[in-house]
């Protein structure tokens, strides 16, 4: 059976409430692929459905961290720290390397073979920039409307060789 599979057997236990067979088949898929970020923060629900935070809060952020722009994981994570009675805002520091990686991913996207690809580079780069940080998302469009942003492209040794800029 494909991991799909598995998921979509697990998820049909969960939506009916057989929590021990869908427990046992996202713990299957773990055991296959230990980041799988559905398996991850679904086993967390279920583990949160049983009253164990404290098993539910890691499996969650695995599955934040894994894939940090999934939105219903991070509010399933908020929804289990708010059950601890936790107030916890996240800082962006914490977010730096993911904010990193996101980054670079989508600039290698636009970025091959010593080409270019100019049309949406800095629109990709500061959506990308954006996913991490809400403050980041009001206070960078202030009027008029758009960033400041600049990328500079580098070569394997990284020496700048091109320099893209929005004021």
């Amino acid at each position: 059976m494909s991991v799909q599979n598995a998921l979509d057997q697990a998820l049909r236990h969960h939506q009916r409430g057989e929590l021990d067979a869908a427990e046992s088949i996202y713990r299957q898929i773990l055991a296959q692929s230990p980041r799988h970020p559905d398996a991850l923060h679904l086993l967390g629900c279920v583990e949160l459905a049983r009253g164990h935070r404290d098993r539910a809060i890691p499996l969650m952020e695995r599955a934040v961290a894994v894939a940090p722009r999934i939105p219903l994981y991070r509010e399933n994570l908020a929804e289990a720290y708010y059950r601890t009675r936790a107030n916890l805002i996240v800082g962006t520091t914490n977010n730096y390397a993911p904010i990193t990686m996101s980054l670079k991913q989508a600039a290698q996207k636009l970025i091959t073979g010593g080409r270019v690809i100019e049309d949406g580079l800095l629109n990709r780069i500061e959506m990308a920039f954006r996913l991490y940080d809400p403050c980041f998302s009001c206070a960078t469009h202030a009027l008029p409307g758009r960033m400041p942003l600049t990328v500079d492209i580098r070569n394997a040794r990284g020496e700048i060789v091109r320099t893209l800029q929005r004021d």
